[in-house]
């Protein structure tokens, strides 16, 4: 039988929102999923940009099935695949409505000392891995995946999500984070697994940072790890590879302007503790910030 309570529930990225509709339980799971963004950057906004339903179809054996704006766009049969694909075509969605007024990057976002350090690099890279250790080590949390660039302000702004850990970054995390030993693996629409790592309590920072540091990271098995000086424009074709938007002239200089003031570096590393000493060793030989 169709589950018979239902309720909805608004998911914010800054100016985007989203509407869930679905049973109470799956929402209470859901939101286990999704931290709510820090209420320095929450934006006040009424248009909802996207509405979701899930409905339980007992024609189709039990399936779950998505209605997004009125068409019926994916089908499960398990309530765990619907949480992994409702999370990514929110993501989605949001980095689409987002790129009217930001940049974006494919890159992990933290801050220390009211310092912004981007990392941007492709799937593989060791992004999300590393961010979970640096925030382990005291840093705070922007995003494992989308840096968010006001580029009206130069602010690096947060966008609000869990980090997605696949299997070998949960083998190298679950020490500092023993949660994944016991957290539900999350079958995405690629049928790969992952492992959802909601930011802790009072991770994020406490208003908007500006970037200090680029470092372009390089997850390579049994390297030593090294980071190592690299030019401003290195750094901005790093960011330009991972750019969420078409990159023309506009783009290129706003993000050029952004990372000018920035120290750039290159990470390659394997071992996590080397990596992040590394970092913050960089982050202490940044001059001084002025109140």
């Amino acid at each position: 039988m169709p589950e018979a309570v239902v309720s909805a529930c608004h998911i914010g990225i800054l100016t985007f929102r989203a509407r869930l509709q679905a049973s109470v339980g799956l929402l209470r799971e859901f939101r286990k999923l999704r931290p709510d963004e820090p209420s320095w950057a929450s934006v006040p906004v009424e248009q909802i940009v996207t509405s979701l339903e899930v409905e339980r179809d007992t024609r189709q054996r039990g399936e779950y099935r998505v209605i997004r704006d009125g068409e019926s766009v994916f089908t499960a049969k398990h309530s765990g695949d619907i949480l992994s694909y409702l999370d990514q075509i929110i993501n989605a969605a949001a980095v689409k409505h987002l790129a009217r007024t930001y940049l974006q990057f494919h890159a992990g976002a933290m801050a220390l000392e009211g310092r912004g350090l981007v990392l941007p690099g492709a799937s593989g890279s060791g992004k999300t891995t590393l961010v979970a250790t640096l925030m382990a080590a005291g840093f705070r949390y922007l995003s494992d995946e989308v840096a968010v660039l006001d580029p009206a302000t130069g602010y690096l702004l947060p966008f609000a999500k869990s980090l997605k850990v696949k299997s070998g970054g949960r083998r190298a995390l679950m020490s500092t984070y023993p949660e994944l030993a016991v957290e539900i693996p999350r079958r995405r629409s690629n049928k790969r697994f992952v492992w959802y790592l909601p930011p802790r309590e009072g991770m994020w920072p406490i208003g908007p940072v500006w970037v200090h540091l680029v470092v372009v990271p390089r997850y390579l098995p049994g390297a030593r790890a090294s980071l190592v000086p690299i030019s401003r424009v290195a750094a901005l074709e790093a960011l330009m590879q991972q750019s969420f938007q078409v990159v023309g002239a506009p783009e290129l200089q706003l993000t050029a302007k952004l990372v000018s003031g920035a120290e750039c570096y290159a990470l390659t590393f394997s071992e996590m503790q080397h990596a992040v000493e590394l970092v913050q060793s960089a982050v202490s030989q940044l001059p001084r910030l002025t109140e």
